[in-house]
């Protein structure tokens, strides 16, 4: 009887940790800005080389400059290279590095200034390339983008080749994946999608927010008097 249960729960382990298709991170997926503690969660799926996310990225810079917005949700960046742009996955897995090595503020900032430079790493701009000088490319951008952390291109060459920054880098791309992404841009509000964001504007971003907001607190103000 004890070697059957034996048997059988070494079955179900093995069950277990075959059908993880996705193996769980360390931590939690992406670059989390604004309040941390919020219960709102804000989250956006970005391609480093979409026009689209460009444009999106650019609206919420926008908006986030009120800082009420920031105080009120935490916002996460979550990347997302679609296959079909070649240099994407490269410039995520370097995001995640300066991540790593420099924190929120400096991976927010590379954010930017890729989204700023996109079109200096479209495909046909790279295609006469061969990997080694795409490599060398974007650690060269990555030091004059982000001078103030004294960046070394070295750095960024190791962080290209190495292969926990890969594996990183595809593990992010399939939490994506299993969270029903396809294409880029594309928002989460407490993991929900939002339909039609990839196309909001500041104002719409605005409008949407606050009927979220005040949406939020009837509900709450509702439970207050219920209860």
């Amino acid at each position: 009887m004890q070697k059957a249960l034996y048997i059988l729960i070494t079955i179900l382990f093995l069950f277990i940790n075959c059908s993880q298709y996705i193996s769980i991170p360390k931590k939690p997926d992406g670059v989390t800005i604004g309040n941390k503690n919020s219960q709102i969660k804000l989250e956006a799926y970005y391609d480093l080389q979409c026009p689209d996310s460009k444009h999106s990225n650019e609206q919420l810079n926008i908006l986030f400059k009120e800082k009420t917005y920031l105080q009120n949700l935490a916002f996460t960046y979550h990347y997302f290279p679609l296959p079909y742009h070649f240099n994407s996955y490269h410039l995520s897995q370097t995001l995640r590095f300066v991540y790593d090595k420099y924190g929120t503020q400096a991976a927010v900032e590379f954010t930017n200034k890729v989204f700023e430079n996109q079109q200096n790493y479209d495909n046909n701009k790279t295609k006469t390339l061969n990997l080694n000088e795409i490599y060398q490319k974007i650690a060269d951008d990555t030091q004059s983008f982000l001078k103030e952390y004294s960046i070394k291109s070295s750095d960024v060459i190791d962080a290209l080749n190495d292969q926990n920054y890969n594996q990183e880098t595809r593990q992010s791309w399939k939490i994506g994946c299993g969270n029903g992404v396809s294409g880029t841009p594309i928002f989460y509000l407490n993991g929900v999608r939002i339909d039609g964001a990839e196309t909001f504007d500041v104002q719409n971003w605005k409008k949407f927010l606050e009927e979220y907001l005040q949406q939020k607190e009837k509900h709450n103000n509702f439970r207050h008097d219920k209860y």
